[in-house]
């Protein structure tokens, strides 16, 4: 429940989701990249997690875009499976076929906690797209979390989905923003999740250690924060060690 009221609490939340929303309607991509964001954040500090900027700046959109890419690509073998499946039995029965998406989406949910913990930890190790499609260290993520979180996890994609679909009573025009909702709640409990189990996570070799310590926030701000430090350092280093003051004679003069 905690996460599922977060990003309501957060300040500018209205704003974000519009944003998102409509950036839904052109590139469902971009609010699924954010959510990964928001997954991200909350394994790091989910006390201080907060909603990550986004405004209409291509520069700012570029990388929840990526990201979305990503979750998508990763998702494409179960999408051609329900296509394939679901093309079989349209030609038996039409309300057959509809349960085949309705269920194939309901999977997709269950399994989207598990593609936007992996896209998140490769994208911040830095690490290639062919480290990304390791479906061995995907079955492993899934194996190294508990059974009460393999629980939570599906019961928060499904409360996700349900959320999403509640935009279909302004005529389906409100998907993409009850959708972009449901993908923060769903990011942040998921990330809550990571950072409540880190040290099951990072011995199971899931998650490595380096993902958890870096910053909230990635950026220019603290690189500047950090380098004076650095600088300082160095200069103590350098510097020549100070000459102890000679003990004064008892006329005040020193000695020799």
């Amino acid at each position: 429940m905690q996460s599922l009221l977060w990003p309501s609490k957060q300040e500018g939340y209205i704003n974000k989701i519009l944003v998102l929303g409509i950036c839904g309607i052109l590139f469902f991509l971009v609010p699924l990249g954010y959510g990964v964001e928001v997954l991200r954040r909350a394994a790091v500090d989910p006390q201080n997690c907060e909603l990550p900027e986004v405004d209409w700046n291509p520069k700012t959109l570029g990388p929840y875009f990526v990201q979305g890419v990503k979750v998508l690509l990763l998702a494409a073998l179960l999408f051609i499976v329900i296509n394939i499946v679901a093309g079989i039995v349209g030609s038996i029965s039409f309300l057959l076929k509809l349960a085949v998406i309705g269920a194939g989406y309901l999977l997709l949910m269950a399994v989207l906690p598990y593609l936007m913990i992996r896209v998140a930890v490769t994208s911040r190790e830095g690490q290639g797209w062919g480290e990304l499609f390791s479906y061995s260290a995907l079955l492993e993520l899934f194996q190294a979390i508990d059974t009460p979180g393999r629980i939570g996890f599906l019961a928060i994609a499904i409360g996700a989905a349900l959320v999403s679909l509640l935009g279909m009573l302004a005529c389906g025009l409100g998907v993409p923003f009850t959708g972009a909702y449901a993908l923060l709640f769903l990011g942040h409990y998921v990330g809550s999740y990571l950072s409540e189990h880190r040290a099951l996570l990072i011995t199971a070799e899931a998650v490595p250690a380096e993902f958890y310590a870096l910053p909230l926030e990635a950026g220019p701000e603290v690189d500047e924060l950090d380098t004076p430090l650095v600088e300082d350092e160095q200069e103590a280093q350098s510097a020549p060690p100070s000459q102890p003051e000679r003990p004064a004679n008892l006329d005040g003069e020193t000695s020799a």
